[in-house]
Order: C-alpha cells, then structure tokens, then sequence
C-alpha cells in the first residue's frame, strides 16, 4: 500500500505540484519511464543551434576574414562571395527567428492561461484535492504563498501526513510511510521543489531565472498537434512541455530529474481547464499511468497564516 501511494504521488499531482510531491516524500528507488526523449532530434537541433550561435557571434569577424582571403588570393568570384554572405546571413537570421518563436509560443501559451498580467496578481493559492487510485480516494490540502512556501496535507490509511518547502529549509512528515517525526529532506531534493515556490510555470519565467528554453517542433499527443518545448533549467532539470498547437493550453508535461544520483522521469497529461478567480485559467485534472488527481476546489488571495510553513513544537 505504502509502495502505491509513493508511485501515485510521484506521478499524479497539479503541473507546478508533480516534482515537488516527488521531492517531498521518501521514493527512495523509484525511477519511473513514461516518456522518452528523442535523442537524435535533441542532438541534431543542439548542433544546429550551436553552429549558428557561432556563426552570429563571429559574422563581422568570418566576413572580414573571407574578403582578405579573396583579395589576397583572388580565389573566389562574386558569385562565390554572393552566396557566402547569403548562407552567413542566413545563419545569423536563423538564430533570431528561432528565438522569436519561442517567445511568440509562450506569449500564446500565456494568454491562453488568462494572461501574465493576471497570474502576477496571485498571492496565495490553496487548491484542495482527491487522487484516485486502486478505487482508494485521497484527500489533499496545498497550500501557496507565491515565490515563499508551501504545504501539502494528505491523509490516507486513517492517517495524516505533510510536506513543507520553503525558500530556506524542507520537511517531510509521512506516517503512512513509517515515519515517526518530521525529517529534513535532502539539499538537492530541496533544490528542486524550490522552482516549484512559485503559482506560474517556470518556462514563463525562464528569462528572469536564467533558464534555456528551446522550441523542438511539433509533435503528436494522442492524435492532438502539439508545440514541443524544452526547458533546461540551472540545476539540470529537464522539462518537455506539449502544447495544443490550437489553444496553446499545456496537455502534457514530462519532467526529468536527477535527485540522490537517480534520474527520475514523470509524464502527466493535463485537462479541464476552468477559469478561476482573477481570470487566470488552470488544469482541474491530470493522469499518469499511476492514477488520477483532480482538483476540486482553488481558493485565491485568501489569508494564510505563515506559522503552518514552520515546523510545531
């Protein structure tokens, strides 16, 4: 039971909830594989990209160079050099339009969640929650302060547990998993349920945490055309977001970690998308191959007490 519950947590919680869920609980060997990247697509939009990072760093300096060649030498003609600054512009080109549809994606992406302007007006969030699992039904609380802290409550097997992460410190407390106090989690468990702090998605927010985002193309989700993009963050998170090439609403995200020297990959579908209070537009259910959660009520701004990020006495 105790086995079943970490692999439904691990796999079943909201898109800014799911590492951290993973993070927060004891999943010592667990490594779950419900995705696969395509390596040879990574590894050939990598070359691409770096080759013509350096042709736009280096342009003046290789166009100056080619026309000493040609004037030393002699050796090409004007239809030669012609098509040498073409190619050299193109590369150049091929940078900024690159990076212009990864911005113009997200802009979408953005609006199609009820715009930055309203997500920027979150300042507590508390969603409260059912996973469904092996016909069990388990109660989870989440409670938000935006970019601060959070705590997630859950009670199963007659028995109440949580986690706490914060901007300095984490604890788990999960007696359904035997433990008898709260416990410290580990430094790069903490790392990475840290990203988690804030109630907007990381990829719209790469830019100010100096993250790379990478726009991979299409792909197909269950019949649905999706935007594929790659966020690769500072502490050597990986997430692959699918975006309904249509409405731009996110339907599934897959998220590769390594935490404790495992590398740990969670894929969840999202879906139901409802308005909420301030306008802002989010996912009410999400699957895995481990189960189902659905959010069953989203409280906004409401007063939170800081006291419930601290551990009792």
């Amino acid at each position: 039971m105790t086995s079943n519950l970490n692999y439904f947590i691990v796999n079943n919680l909201k898109v800014n909830f799911v590492l951290y869920f993973y993070i927060s609980l004891n999943t010592e060997g667990f490594i779950c594989r419900n995705g696969k990247f395509s390596k040879v697509k990574l590894l050939l939009d990598s070359i691409t990209t770096i080759f013509f990072f350096v042709t736009k760093l280096s342009i003046s300096r290789l166009i100056i160079r080619n026309l000493k060649i040609i004037n030393k030498l002699n050796f090409f003609n004007m239809k030669t050099l012609k098509f040498l600054l073409i190619f050299l512009v193109i590369g150049m080109l091929a940078v900024t339009t690159k990076a212009q549809n990864v911005d113009e994606i997200l802009k979408k992406h953005a609006d199609a969640i009820g715009g930055l302007e309203n997500w920027a007006k979150i300042k507590t969030m508390k969603m409260d929650m059912v996973m469904k699992m092996q016909g069990m039904e388990i109660p989870i609380v989440a409670t938000q302060v935006n970019c601060t802290a959070m705590r997630t409550d859950i009670t199963a097997m007659g028995m109440s547990g949580y986690s706490i992460i914060t901007k300095t410190n984490g604890w788990n407390f999960m007696p359904f998993q035997g433990q008898t106090k709260p416990e410290p989690i580990t430094e790069d468990m903490l790392k990475s349920s840290q990203d988690e702090l804030c109630v907007l998605d990381k990829i719209l927010r790469y830019k100010e945490t100096g993250d790379k985002v990478e726009y991979l193309g299409t792909d197909d989700v269950d019949g649905t055309e999706c935007l594929k993009m790659k966020l690769s963050d500072t502490t050597g998170k990986e997430s692959t977001y699918f975006l309904d090439a249509e409405s731009y609403l996110l339907i599934k995200k897959t998220v590769k970690v390594t935490v404790n020297g495992q590398v740990i990959e969670n894929s969840a579908s999202m879906g139901n998308y409802q308005k909420q209070d301030e306008g802002i537009i989010v996912a009410m259910s999400m699957k895995t191959g481990g189960g189902e959660m659905e959010i069953k009520k989203i409280t906004i701004n409401a007063d939170v007490d800081e006291k419930i990020f601290t551990l009792p006495n």
